[in-house]
């Protein structure tokens, strides 16, 4: 008999620490007598003080050939599983069990297993037919034997050392077989110890599911206290400890990795056990741009809301910019990626913001594959909000958003569920932006909110034309924040000249300390934010000699009005009838008029849609009987889609000298009001 490892394993007697070795007994019981039973046998294999790793593997295989066995070092890639032939060799493993720790062993030092049954008729096998065992440190069943593979081995080879009635192999039927030799401190005749191997046994499991981005935590074993742990060919961002074992880090490249790993004690180093290493690449719909808005939170953004960019690389690795409210801060951090099954998982992301003077600041993101958008939460001042993101998928030559690029005239108006129309410490005035979205992905807004604070924003477009704009306004104590998407091709024709732009904004003015401030100087929306419904169009310059939105080439074709801001406090009618033309001024009665009393104007920009203008209230002052005059400007945008445009204008009130304190033409407030461009009734 013999305990040996095979002479890949190339290790050498650990001296310090001597151990005594014994096979204490492998009882078979065969269960019944008659040819059917034959085929379902069960035995009890029984191990003893040998170093073998608590996490091995047990495998027993019959010589189905009577030739002698193949050593597992010729047969890398066999699939220790039952039935499995031992490389192209007719050795059939027919049982593989994990090792665990039986009496009166120790942990690592023996076990005791019931293995089987095991179908002689299913795996080809035989009576007679010889067995041999191995104990794969660290493997389980189902893995492929490995290049440098370490195993211990044992084989009867000493019948006259032998206590029981068979040698080790496949028994005949019925009956029941005891095969053992006893350690001389167990009252044995056999001592051996000069066969223990010299070296440990290298155990590592085979690597879980490898991704980039992925933590890994990945624990080298060695039997007879090993000293040091050598490893070669790690995939970047992994690092081996020597002296404990422990592999561990996160990945940052893909790809096939021979990973070399080695052992070292006092007796010297052993070969190398070769471990395969498959790192997964990060799947396209985590690399690249993102962008998210951050709710509005009173502690953490001082209800401003805030902006969120990040940008992933292959290698795992992210950076972006966090905007909250009036500050924005910079910072970098890592995925954190899976996969199971060869399949990514959602990943996800952590990252601490150091501030000066201040608590850090936490992100915690979620990302998800399928819909390439990300939600999280950022936390502050012991208070969080949530954020919610999308991904960009364009490219400007490989992917281009064609069915999304253009320019767009939009509008913002009050939510009529909010019933707020008519209320005068809220613009009642529509905002208006252009839209361009570029064959880079990008979507640029400019235009005007209802009160005339300027609105510029930039930021990426989702896989399905969504968007989402944030800006701070009136030196950061205000801002406006939403969402909303472009619909491609509504009419599911092909034409993209018929798309759509629709979403919901929110908006919020602080009070403002200036006494210089006129314009909605109480704020509005801090308690409850002003939505703001987005609708808008493609928008198609007309062709030259072309009349503006489609009108008709009459006199008389187009006309303003004008409503709110305060209009009804005033004897003036800035309302206009007049002829637009194919130039970028349209016709108006002569000013001062009966057909024109206010002495409205009218200019637009026909490349942008962009419409302006002005005109002339004028009262009389009850006290003093002179002339009141106010003039007063109008912006607007035109919708293609609609026919029509509208926007807002501003107007001071006049003057309240009972007010207390009392309300001058220099400090009056400023309202804003609604003009609507369309065609003449």
């Amino acid at each position: 008999m013999g305990i040996n490892r095979h002479s890949v394993f190339r290790m050498k007697v650990f001296a310090a620490h001597p151990q005594r070795a014994a096979l204490l007994s492998v009882i078979l019981t065969v269960c019944g007598f008659s040819e059917f039973s034959r085929a379902s046998v069960t035995f009890e294999f029984q191990l003893g003080a040998v170093p073998i790793p608590s996490n091995s593997l047990g495998v027993i295989v019959a010589d189905t050939g009577g030739d002698g066995f193949e050593s597992p070092q010729q047969a890398v890639g066999t699939v220790l599983a039952p039935g499995s032939s031992v490389g192209a060799s007719n050795d059939r493993i027919i049982s593989v069990f994990p090792i665990t720790s039986g009496d009166p062993f120790t942990a690592g030092s023996g076990f005791a297993e019931f293995v089987g049954p095991i179908d002689y008729d299913a795996l080809g096998l035989a009576e007679g037919q010889a067995l041999v065992f191995y104990a794969f440190p660290g493997r389980a069943e189902g893995n492929a034997i490995r290049a440098g593979e370490t195993f211990l081995t044992y084989r009867t080879d000493q019948p006259e050392e032998i206590i029981g009635n068979m040698d080790f192999s496949l028994p005949e039927d019925g009956g029941s077989y005891v095969l053992g030799v006893l350690d001389q401190t167990l009252g044995g005749a056999v001592d051996l110890t000069a066969s223990l191997p010299s070296t440990s046994l290298i155990a590592v499991a085979d690597s879980p599911d490898l991704i980039v981005g992925k933590s890994v935590s990945l624990q080298l074993e060695g039997t007879g206290n090993p000293s040091r742990f050598i490893a070669q060919g790690l995939p970047p961002g992994l690092r081996l400890d020597p002296r404990t074992g422990l592999i561990s880090g996160r990945l940052s490249r893909a790809g096939s990795f021979q990973l070399k790993i080695r052992v070292r004690n006092g007796s010297g180093t052993s070969g190398p056990l070769i471990v395969e290493m498959n790192v997964a690449e990060l799947p396209d719909q985590i690399i690249g741009n993102f962008e998210g808005l951050v709710a509005r939170e009173s502690t953490v953004n001082e209800a401003l809301g805030g902006k969120l960019t990040l940008k992933t690389a292959q290698n795992g690795r992210l950076t972006g910019r966090l905007v909250i409210g009036r500050r924005s801060y910079g910072f970098r951090g890592e995925l954190d990626a899976a996969i199971a099954s060869g399949v990514p998982l959602n990943p996800t992301a952590s990252v601490t913001i150091n501030r000066r003077r201040a608590t850090p600041i936490s992100v915690d993101l979620a990302f998800d594959l399928d819909t390439e958008t990300f939600e999280g939460i950022i936390g502050a001042d012991e208070e969080t909000t949530q954020v919610d993101g999308i991904h960009q998928t364009w490219h400007p030559r490989t992917h281009r958003p064609e069915g999304y690029e253009g320019y767009y005239t939009t509008w913002m108006d009050l939510d009529p569920l909010q019933s707020l129309e008519g209320e005068i410490s809220i613009p009642q005035g529509n905002g208006f932006s252009g839209l361009t979205v570029l064959r880079s992905g990008n979507a640029r807004w400019m235009g005007k909110m209802a009160d005339g604070s300027p609105l510029t924003s930039a930021g990426i477009l989702g896989p399905n034309g969504e968007y989402l704009l944030f800006r701070t306004l009136y030196r950061n104590t205000g801002s406006v924040i939403g969402s909303g998407a472009i619909m491609s091709d509504p009419g599911n024709d092909g034409d993209f000249s018929d798309n759509t732009v629709d979403g919901q904004w929110n908006w919020l003015k602080h009070p403002q300390s200036s006494p210089r401030q006129r314009n909605y100087r109480d704020g509005f929306g801090v308690g409850d934010p002003i939505n703001q419904l987005v609708g808008g169009g493609r928008y198609f310059p007309p062709s030259r000699g072309e009349i503006l939105l489609g009108l008709p080439e009459d006199t008389g074709n187009a006309q303003l009005s004008f409503t709110e801001g305060g209009l009804n406090e005033t004897a003036s009618n800035p309302d206009l009838i007049f002829t637009a033309n194919a130039s970028g001024r349209g016709l108006v009665p002569k000013p001062g008029s009966p057909e024109n009393p206010a002495r409205t104007v009218f200019s637009v920009n026909r490349r942008t849609g962009w419409f302006r203008g002005g005109f002339l209230l004028q009262d009389v002052d009850p006290d003093s009987g002179k002339l009141i005059r106010r003039p007063v400007v109008y912006l607007g945008i035109l919708r293609s889609d609609l026919q029509m445009g509208t926007g807002y204008f501003l107007v001071n009130q006049l003057a309240n000298p009972t007010a207390d304190p009392p309300v001058t033409l220099r400090n009056s407030p400023i309202l804003s009001g609604q003009v609507l461009l369309e065609a003449a009734d």
